[in-house]
């Protein structure tokens, strides 16, 4: 039933049908909390309620949906902390809850996620260092951080995630220099670290990450002259350096376009 105009309240009915395995509802004018008796529907393997109007919390029950590998509750209104009883999905591998109201910290249980190759929690109110369980998280190729209250520094168990192909931690309060641990990051196509509180020269092994082509990184405390080895040796198609203390940069490096900055 996605992408209508259906309205109203999730009918808790939807529970009856005990061998669904698909349910998406994304894309309507659906309000009001998720009924509770979702929890009974234990053949689900995908849950889709994205771009609605739902609020409150997300119900405890959900995590009773062992078999669940994808779950997408992003662009709604859900508050509160993030459910910590997702920890028990250990099969799920595809988890977005950006652009809600959730606040807190990430939970610890989420360590257990370790199928996970997507995670989007961007544009909402999360708080605390960089989530160190996620450094179980071996299988990702996509992260998003973007848009939340992190503080601290980058980790250098980063540099493990070897699968990571998007990296966004845009708009935080992120801090101090770069951890030369994401050079083994090999994979990356996009590195996102603009709007923090960055500091200390911008690192020449960027350079080395030759799959790069996507990097923002304005709105920082970078100082010094932008390493040449970064334009020289990757095929970046949008960069952005903005608002840095660079001393100088590269020849040409104008030519890119700030229009695609974050």
């Amino acid at each position: 039933v996605a992408e209508n105009l259906f309205s109203g309240t999730l009918p808790s009915e939807l529970s009856l049908l005990a061998s669904l395995t698909y349910l998406s509802v994304s894309s309507n004018q659906f309000a009001g909390t998720i009924p509770t008796e979702l929890g009974l529907l234990t053949s689900l393997t995908q849950l889709r309620v994205y771009d609605n109007g739902f609020t409150g919390t997300l119900p405890s029950q959900l995590g009773l949906l062992k078999s669940l590998w994808g779950i997408g509750v992003d662009y709604n209104q859900f508050t509160g902390t993030l459910l910590s009883e997702l920890g028990f999905l250990t099969s799920l591998s595809h988890l977005t809850v950006n652009d809600n109201q959730f606040t807190g910290t990430v939970p610890s249980e989420l360590g257990n996620l370790t199928s996970l190759t997507y995670l989007d929690i961007s544009k909402n109110q999360f708080t605390g260092t960089f989530p160190s369980q996620m450094k179980r998280y071996l299988e990702l190729s996509e992260l998003s951080l973007s848009n939340n209250n992190f503080v601290g520094t980058l980790p250098s168990w980063i540099g493990d995630l070897k699968d990571m192909t998007s990296l966004r931690l845009n708009h935080n309060n992120f801090n101090g220099t770069l951890p030369p641990e994401l050079g083994n990051l090999i994979s990356l196509t996009s590195l996102g670290i603009s709007h923090n509180e960055f500091s200390g020269t911008f690192p020449a092994w960027i350079g080395s990450l030759e799959n790069l082509s996507w990097l923002w990184l304005e709105d920082n405390q970078f100082t010094g002259s932008f390493p040449s080895e970064v334009q020289q040796n990757l095929d970046l198609k949008h960069i952005c350096l903005f608002n840095n203390n660079f001393t100088s940069l590269p020849e040409g490096i104008e030519n890119y376009s700030p229009y695609f900055c974050s």
